[in-house]
């Protein structure tokens, strides 16, 4: 941790915990107590007059200059930070931790009640959250920002174990998984990477220029997930209830949606990646019938074959 961050928090501490001992400042910045008072005298100074008192209930302690911590945040937003922490901590996120921690000075600095968000729950699947990921992304997050290549191991799920060296242009979550978008040297094409599946990493110190003409919003255009594997032009006739469960969200910009009088709808679209347009299709069971195009009703009646084969 840096000096000037660990002012800041020595400032954070006594605004919120009022008056505190020497030792107990000292391990939460986790220095001694000597570089404390060192840290004491470099904000008075400053102009931050701390207050020190001797005894059994003394401790330094500091009143006044809100302003250094003034960030004019609103009970309105503070209410939705609030509520984005609930939802990262039902999500299981990675860094979740680091964030509540953040949110607690946050509600300090700002003299809020983080008990009136409301309550929220996400039920979905959760990565199986690996310590050793937290590095790992903070590495990843590094060469994106510096522009370094990286060395992996990766797990492929079709071609298995292999070693490439990648540029990273991006991460980017996707059904509560983290994915690294990079240029890979061996393909000589942007490609996903699931940051658990790199086994190993090594950031190099060779730079890679990012190809100008990539755009995120592009490369993941008409896309429902992280698959891109062919573009389709999908019709669908979607039946009740599954008609309105589907209506209720854009999977992509360009869809269009059709009302008929028995409740069911048809639905139009220019869809990328047909491995996910499939697995979508058949989570809708019974409820929807392929119009076109015909090599998704082929793909779709060889899935079920293949279902029927396990009953």
């Amino acid at each position: 941790m840096s000096k000037f961050s660990n002012l800041l928090d020595m400032i954070i501490l006594l605004k919120s915990r009022g008056k505190m001992k020497c030792k107990d400042i000292a391990e939460e910045l986790e220095v001694d107590e000597r570089q404390i008072r060192k840290y004491k005298q470099d904000l008075e100074l400053a102009g931050v007059n701390i207050a020190s008192v001797t005894g059994v209930d003394g401790g330094y302690s500091i009143e006044g200059y809100d302003y250094l911590l003034n960030l004019n945040i609103s009970d309105e937003d503070l209410a939705i930070l609030n509520l984005v922490n609930l939802q990262l901590k039902s999500m299981n996120f990675l860094y979740c931790k680091e964030f509540n921690n953040l949110m607690d000075k946050m509600n300090v600095i700002s003299k809020s009640n983080s008990k009136n968000c409301a309550r929220y729950f996400q039920k979905s699947a959760r990565e199986n959250v690996d310590v050793k990921d937290k590095k790992k992304v903070l590495d990843i997050n590094y060469s994106v920002i510096t522009k370094r290549k990286v060395e992996i191991k990766y797990f492929s799920l079709s071609s298995g174990l292999s070693i490439r060296i990648v540029h990273p242009y991006v991460i980017m979550s996707y059904k509560n998984s983290l994915y690294m978008i990079a240029f890979c040297e061996k393909r000589k094409e942007v490609r996903d990477f699931k940051i658990s599946r790199i086994k190993e990493y090594r950031i190099l110190d060779s730079k890679f220029q990012m190809d100008k003409n990539f755009s995120l919003k592009k490369y993941m255009k008409d896309s429902i997930g992280i698959y891109r594997d062919s573009k389709l032009n999908v019709k669908l006739h979607i039946y009740k209830p599954m008609s309105y469960i589907i209506s209720e969200k854009t999977w992509v910009e360009n869809q269009k949606i059709t009302w008929n009088d028995d409740e069911s709808i048809i639905f139009k679209a220019s869809m990328s990646g047909k491995t996910e347009i499939v697995s979508w299709i058949l989570s809708m069971g019974g409820n929807v019938k392929v119009i076109e195009p015909e090599e998704l009703k082929i793909a779709i009646k060889e899935e079920i074959d293949k279902i029927q084969k396990y009953y």
